[in-house]
């Protein structure tokens, strides 16, 4: 397994076509990493992508094309190293619901911090719209589950430069790591995606990095420092 991989159909996550569909998975192993969202003792890699016929590395696989990259910039004599150091920003919602049919559609997103619940009573630190850039506790209602995000993602290796809330006002957060190889932020990039769903979800909440999730409030991008 570790060596040779493990089958897959590429058409079925659109890398190639079902008429020549099979693909293999080979896992990194200085990726490897205790998955900490799974009751059983698991291993979670990421992988290479091979054609399955040949094993030579996938074309378009993007792990490959970020060595590629590499390699081309210290032949170039531009620079013989790329740091990159992104920015996280996204949305922690309570509540999401949405419903489409053939003579309706609608849809709707809540959030205990937004202060469109401020009629309902209750502790009253709300957060206005535009209003969340680094909000403090107790308006900051989500600085606990970011904190437990980072944490996990500094047990997977994933170095944290800090975290805190957004502007948006309604669960807007933002996850920064320090400068990285392009590889490894890439590799990063995977993971933190991951571990903001998988920690949200077992809270009973769910996260998305949709660029626009609430109209007329702050989007979310994905802000790159970047150094050769």
């Amino acid at each position: 397994l570790m060596e040779q991989g493990i089958g897959f159909d590429g058409s079925a996550v659109g890398l190639k076509s079902v008429k020549a569909g099979d693909m293999e998975l080979v896992p990194d192993l200085a990726t490897g990493t205790l998955d900490p969202y799974w009751e059983a003792p698991t291993l979670s890699f990421i992988s290479r992508t091979l054609e399955a016929d040949t094993h030579t590395i996938f074309a378009n696989d993007p792990r490959n094309i970020a060595i590629m990259a590499e390699a081309a910039l210290r032949q170039s004599g531009i620079a013989d190293l790329s740091l990159w150091g992104p920015e996280f920003e996204f949305y922690i919602f309570d509540r999401v619901s949405y419903d489409n049919g053939v003579n309706h559609a609608s849809y709707r997103l809540d959030s205990a911090e937004a202060d469109w619940n401020s009629a309902t009573g209750g502790h009253g630190h709300y957060i206005p719209l535009h209003g969340g850039y680094h909000a403090i506790p107790p308006k900051d209602q989500l600085f606990n589950l970011r904190n437990e995000m980072t944490q996990r993602l500094k047990a997977m290796g994933v170095p944290v430069k800090y975290h805190h809330h957004e502007v948006g006002g309604p669960g807007q957060s933002e996850i920064e790591t320090p400068m990285m190889g392009l590889l490894a932020a890439g590799d990063a990039t995977m993971l933190v995606k991951y571990v903001t769903k998988m920690t949200a979800h077992q809270h009973g909440k769910t996260v998305t990095f949709m660029p626009k999730p609430l109209h007329g409030e702050a989007g979310s991008g994905m802000h790159f420092h970047q150094h050769l």
